[in-house]
């Protein structure tokens, strides 16, 4: 995400105070802070656990600002928190400077009401029509059993989006819920030209889940990045990544070395290997000292990782 168009990916994030937060990135790759973003020349400020979607929303080349927050505290039918409409912050300055003014509020099945308690966004075209679509982590009502993830469908165009009645996102049968406000993102986890979903919980689950996407299906299986019981062994030797897998059938095998940053530095397809006990090496001379993760993907999609230290 290049917010200040100079061809480099910027950070933007929401925080605990409810505002919006931007880093820029230099070639280098280091992070500076730059500023809390500011719309009509003050500071964003909604709420508290401010949570950001970055995306050019009306496709006008330039990068607009969704967000939503934790609601306000209050007492609602019973409970804490009351509804938090989700904002619209459209960017009307250039590539190089962004200018926002006043915000619009998002209509969702027909009203601009929003979410409780908090509320988590993300922009992605979860059916591949095209179009954006919008993705919100929340409660709809307090009938919910757990923060469930709501799918709004893009009813309008990709530059002026509309959304009706959502649908709760579902793996195996089951709607897919969380706690307490879990984040979420849409990306191509394990590389299969099929959007994946994270699903970061909070509460006393401090797993990030992964929803795979079937081709066919979409969203449809779920694995969970923290698994007691692994099957893989990864170490660093003198010269190699060595990864051990044990397997209890027969899998398709590959191996990604990737860096803290989660760009894939090295790739093995190891193919199709029978059920029993397999040792892969990637060698990794060419790397400087540091911390690396190894990914190993079963069937291209089930996974395992973990953190392996290069010294020289």
């Amino acid at each position: 995400m290049d917010f200040n168009g100079d061809g480099i990916g910027d950070l933007i994030f929401g925080n605990a105070d409810g505002e919006v937060i931007y880093y820029s990135r230099n070639a280098n790759g280091d992070l500076h802070f730059e500023e809390k973003l500011k719309a009509n020349n003050v500071a964003i400020q909604y709420n508290s656990v401010a949570s950001v979607a970055v995306v050019d929303w009306n496709n006008d080349g330039l990068l607009d600002i969704v967000l939503s927050s934790k609601g306000v505290f209050k007492t609602w039918n019973g409970m804490s928190y009351s509804p938090t409409p989700i904002r619209l912050y459209i960017n009307k300055g250039t590539k190089q400077k962004y200018k926002f003014t006043d915000f619009e509020k998002i209509s969702l099945d027909g009203t601009d009401e929003g979410f409780r308690p908090y509320a988590h966004v993300c922009v992605a075209d979860l059916n591949g029509d095209g179009k954006k679509d919008l993705l919100v982590s929340g409660r709809h009502s307090y009938n919910d059993d757990g923060w469930n993830a709501y799918y709004f469908e893009n009813t309008g165009t990709d530059d002026k989006p509309a959304f009706g009645t959502f649908k709760r996102l579902t793996t195996e049968g089951k709607t897919i819920i969380g706690y307490f406000g879990p984040t979420m993102k849409v990306v191509d986890w394990n590389k299969d030209s099929t959007d994946d979903l994270l699903f970061g919980m909070t509460n006393t689950d401090y797993h990030v889940k992964i929803y795979l996407g079937d081709p066919q299906t979409a969203i449809s299986t779920v694995n969970n990045i923290m698994k007691a019981n692994s099957i893989m062994k990864a170490y660093s030797n003198n010269t190699s990544f060595v990864t051990e897998v044990s397997l209890n059938t027969a899998r398709h095998v590959q191996i990604h070395v990737l860096g803290l940053n989660g760009r894939v530095l090295k790739c093995i397809d190891c193919g199709i290997k029978p059920a029993g006990t397999h040792i892969f090496e990637i060698r990794h001379d060419d790397l400087t000292s540091g911390v690396y993760c190894v990914n190993c993907v079963f069937n291209k999609r089930g996974f395992e990782w973990k953190k392996v230290v290069v010294t020289r």
